[in-house]
């Protein structure tokens, strides 16, 4: 299915963070923070919940601009690597309109 690019671009980010962390984030297991939530969960609830996450059930093509998501009802956190993904994307801009160095603070 044809996605937004940036979407697209963002998901591979998030792949490559799953990579280089080694495992230690997981941008599926967003459902489990709901299952938490609503009390203890059946044997089945949790079943379910590790049938949806793993990030390698997604596949991303930058070059055909499409995201395919092996397993129904999977979903992606993209909340940890937004700030760093937005802070990318306004320096290209600013690089591409004006020649200046910029820093991120507090």
């Amino acid at each position: 299915m044809e996605s937004d690019r940036e979407f697209v671009l963002l998901v591979a980010r998030l792949q490559e963070s799953f990579e280089h962390h080694g495992e230690t984030y997981e941008p599926t297991v967003l459902p489990s923070h709901k299952l938490w939530r609503t009390g203890p969960a059946s044997a089945d609830e949790i079943a379910e919940w590790l049938r949806q996450t793993g990030i390698e059930d997604v596949t991303v093509s930058i070059e055909f601009n499409s995201l395919r998501k092996r397993v129904p009802g999977m979903t992606l956190d993209r909340d940890p690597i937004l700030p760093g993904y937005a802070i990318d994307q306004l320096g290209d801009i600013l690089r591409q309109h004006s020649n200046c160095e910029f820093e991120v603070g507090k």
